[in-house]
């Protein structure tokens, strides 16, 4: 079973894996820069919750059924709780690669959780005292720090100076992490529309020509489709010039013959 799906197709974390190997890493949004304090009380990972289909039905594989003669395609009986399926390769692959998605996203959920759980009393206790003073949290923290600065000897007005350069670089970090958000979700949408159009290409065969454009901002799926194009292109216009090639050749070999054939005719005549 495992071998068939390592085979079968390749997923999207193998052209995620070439990309990175081609292209480099666009970094991570997912990092952060806390870290969680050991005292802090962190949340259980939720352990009892159910097992997710794709993975409970890739454990409860009872058997393959044999391919029937005729070529038509092997189907696999899955079992999930008491639902018993026949279903194709391809679907057992889809499954597969669902229940790895499922295991990131949760994984990812319980991340946020964890620091939500730690960052979520602090916040409160900000609030209660940015309302008594009559600011929002935002307003009250930028107040805070300014204090801070003015206690340890900027003026006033350097302070400000201060707060608002840390506002915009603050601002910035903001949206430089759109920005690579916004990269891996179309870098994420790349890969799955290359997928669709190819499930059968294997990540080492993209040529370096396509992951240069990639490089360049083109599509993967158009810059493999136009590189096809190309090569089929140059396929098609070796074999008309091999096959105009040949025509003269043949040609060349019937005008050599005549010239003969009349050479001999005048000796014939002569004589």
């Amino acid at each position: 079973m495992e071998e068939l799906l390592e085979t079968a197709a390749p997923s999207e974390e193998a052209i995620d894996s070439a990309w990175e190997e081609e292209l480099g890493s666009a970094g991570s949004a997912e990092e952060q820069d806390w870290e969680p304090d050991a005292d802090q009380p962190t949340e259980k990972p939720d352990t009892d919750a159910p097992e997710n289909g794709a993975l409970q039905a890739e454990r409860q594989t009872s058997r393959q059924t044999p391919k029937p003669e005729g070529g038509e395609e092997a189907t696999f009986t899955l079992k999930h709780l008491d639902e018993v399926r026949t279903v194709s390769k391809d679907e057992v692959v889809k499954l597969a690669q669902q229940g790895m998605d499922y295991d990131r996203i949760r994984a990812e959920r319980d991340q946020l959780r964890s620091f939500r759980q730690q960052a979520d009393p602090s916040f409160s206790l900000i609030s209660f005292f940015a309302k008594k003073s009559g600011m929002e949290a935002e307003q009250y923290l930028e107040h805070l720090r300014k204090q801070d600065l003015i206690r340890s000897g900027f003026s006033e007005q350097s302070a400000n100076a201060r707060l608002s350069a840390e506002r915009i670089a603050a601002e910035r970090a903001q949206e430089d992490l759109r920005r690579e958000q916004a990269k891996t979700e179309a870098r994420n949408a790349s890969m799955k529309r290359f997928l669709k159009a190819y499930p059968d290409v294997k990540p080492e065969e993209i040529p370096k020509e396509v992951w240069k454009a990639v490089s360049k901002g083109d599509d993967l799926t158009a810059a493999f489709t136009f590189h096809k194009n190309r090569a089929l292109e140059a396929e098609l216009a070796a074999e008309r010039q091999n096959g105009r090639n040949a025509q003269i050749s043949t040609g060349s070999m019937s005008t050599r013959g005549a010239g003969k054939q009349d050479e001999i005719d005048r000796w014939w005549n002569d004589e």
